[in-house]
């Protein structure tokens, strides 16, 4: 697929962004070489989960197995493990009958092969819990270089904010006070625009667990009215970007484009080597990634290749294997 771009659903070719027209692009990377292990395959992960009541096991080649319930409903899940092969499935699928579960739900990572999983039983699914589609900025590149990938109007932005004297604050390891306030502006913008927003609680227990690899950043004007605000999680070489809100003033600015920059730069000083913006409309889930246009066109201006997963699959046990795929 070299040289080959895809149109981002949803993103429409040619937009008006503070009056330039744009195109946005997106390289497909299917020779993605940066090491990159989930997020989700944390300990710090595990330890997030328990909020919820997940438990979490390890196979035998350490991929983190976790499993839920919702009333008499028992259901695991693997979410992209660096391995997975017919010995960690058939590992998986003890582990299935041990646990008693309902479903059994694989989310593969990117090298994953996937077509001996329907042989074991496994049919696709599109009810994903993680984001299909992703966006990755090679953090080990230089600062010229980088800024040299973002698009014209996202270096025009940068340079707007910084011509207004914005500032971005940097919050490693973030008190309750600081999430507190970042939750409010989340919050809002949820609610304005009608999207899911995490409860408090839950994005307290992310920092909590995290600890020194949580960041919160917010950008503000120089007269100190914020405009925006982003949770970052790293974990081993990658942080990503997890959460963020923008006022009704941050709206009208270009202030979102500075923090991520200056939020590139740091992460960068920080020793990470991939910056992960964690998710991007996709062509396979039309319906639901097409809200998702606005941000995707944000975030695609900054350059970085396109990392397209592997849906996931899912498998019944019990009286829920009448909705198994005959084998």
């Amino acid at each position: 697929m070299d040289n080959l771009y895809v149109s981002i659903v949803g993103a429409t070719p040619r937009v008006k962004c503070f009056g330039y027209k744009v195109t946005y692009k997106a390289h497909v990377c299917d020779n993605y070489t940066m090491e990159l292990t989930d997020i989700r395959q944390s300990d710090e992960w595990s330890e997030y989960l328990k909020l919820y009541g997940w438990v979490s096991y390890k196979l035998s080649s350490g991929a983190v197995f976790r499993v839920g319930q919702a009333g008499p409903l028992r259901f695991g899940k693997l979410h992209r493990p660096a391995v997975l092969g017919t010995s960690e499935v058939a590992e998986l699928q003890e582990l299935a009958k041990k646990c008693k579960l309902t479903s059994l739900k694989i989310s593969p990572g990117l090298d994953s092969q996937t077509d001996f999983l329907e042989q074991a039983g496994f049919k696709a699914c599109v009810a994903v819990d993680l984001s299909p589609s992703t966006l990755v900025v090679d953090l080990e590149l230089g600062e010229d270089e980088l800024w040299r990938s973002f698009s014209k109007v996202c270096r025009w932005a940068i340079n707007k904010s910084q011509r207004a004297f914005d500032r971005v604050e940097i919050l490693q390891s973030p008190t309750r006070k600081h999430v507190e306030d970042y939750y409010r502006i989340v919050a809002s913008r949820g609610a304005k625009k009608g999207f899911y927003v995490q409860s408090l609680q839950d994005q307290l227990r992310k920092v909590e667990v995290f600890k020194d690899k949580a960041f919160i950043l917010n950008v503000y004007t120089k007269s100190g009215d914020i405009l925006g605000t982003k949770l970052f999680l790293g974990f081993r070489d990658a942080i990503w970007y997890m959460h963020g809100g923008i006022t009704d003033r941050g709206q009208k600015s270009t202030g979102g484009y500075l923090l991520i920059w200056e939020s590139i730069k740091r992460f960068k000083t920080l020793g990470y080597k991939v910056f992960d913006f964690e998710s991007v409309s996709d062509t396979r889930l039309k319906k639901l990634t097409k809200s998702w246009a606005g941000y995707t066109g944000f975030k695609l201006q900054f350059g970085g290749k396109l990392v397209v997963y592997p849906l996931p699959v899912v498998r019944y046990y019990g009286l829920l294997s009448i909705l198994n795929p005959l084998v």
